[in-house]
């Protein structure tokens, strides 16, 4: 198994919004990829999320992802509530680029169904972890119906009990198409993002843009003194816990006649 870089991408670039519910049930079809998926509206925390998947051939509809924000990552826990086909739950972080990396997976559960269940923490030995607070991308699936990079499967799955990190042979590339059959029906999934009973202070659903996400506007004295500092990665994205070097970006100060 593979060493999982762990957390959220787009954690510091998190507005004040929350992204939430209590409960949200899939509009048309909530996509299959980060660009295309359904971001819950409203105000509070999220406690379910609904949908159908359907059709017939390689126009079908066999996958449904969703944006969430996670503020408590131990206490997250997202699970379908008696599914009526073998599901499959998939948890990706999100790149500043808008593309997605596999993080978490499960099949089932347990022996006795074939429900998934995906907490923070992976069960695999890949050192997987939902460990920082942030905007995520959550997918589902049927059995069968998998993600995939440029390199192949994101997650390679020894046991359909396991929650596995994204130790497939493409596991540390961008998440591009889904391969496999997979299964077709309708689900629920029972959501826990928050710690205790009451969600963190929201603005209004409107002002968050997950992918665009802007940081609020500030004065500065002296532009010539701005600084920014990410570290990337080879294929140039920003990564928490790259190897690569820090990328220095300065303002520079427009002269106008």
């Amino acid at each position: 198994m593979k060493t999982i870089w762990s957390g959220s991408i787009l954690t510091a670039l998190v507005c004040g919004s929350a992204i939430a519910g209590p409960d949200w049930t899939e509009v048309g079809d909530a996509g299959s990829f980060v660009a295309t998926a359904q971001t819950p509206l409203g105000v509070g925390a999220i406690s379910s999320i609904s949908g159908t998947l359907g059709g017939e051939g390689s126009a079908g509809d066999f996958e449904d992802m969703y944006i969430i924000q996670v503020d408590a990552p131990t206490s997250f826990r997202l699970e379908l509530l008696n599914p009526n086909f073998d599901a499959q739950l998939f948890v990706f972080n999100i790149t500043l680029a808008g593309g997605g990396l596999g993080l978490l997976a499960n099949d089932n559960a347990d022996a006795n169904t074939d429900a998934p269940l995906l907490t923070n923490l992976s069960t695999d030995g890949s050192n997987a972890v939902l460990d920082l607070p942030g905007v995520y991308a959550v997918a589902v699936a049927g059995a069968g119906r998998n993600p995939v990079s440029n390199s192949g499967l994101i997650f390679d799955f020894a046991s359909p009990t396991e929650i596995s990190g994204a130790d497939g042979p493409g596991g540390l590339l961008r998440h591009t198409g889904w391969v496999g059959e997979g299964a077709v029906g309708a689900y629920s999934a029972a959501v826990a993002l928050y710690d205790g009973a009451t969600p963190p202070a929201a603005a209004a659903a409107s002002n968050f843009n997950p992918i665009g996400c802007k940081l609020p506007f500030a004065s500065i004295a002296d532009p010539r003194s701005l600084r920014l500092r990410m570290k990337v990665d080879e294929a140039g994205l920003i990564m928490p816990g790259s190897s690569s070097g820090w990328l220095h970006t300065a303002a520079r100060r427009s002269s106008r006649t």
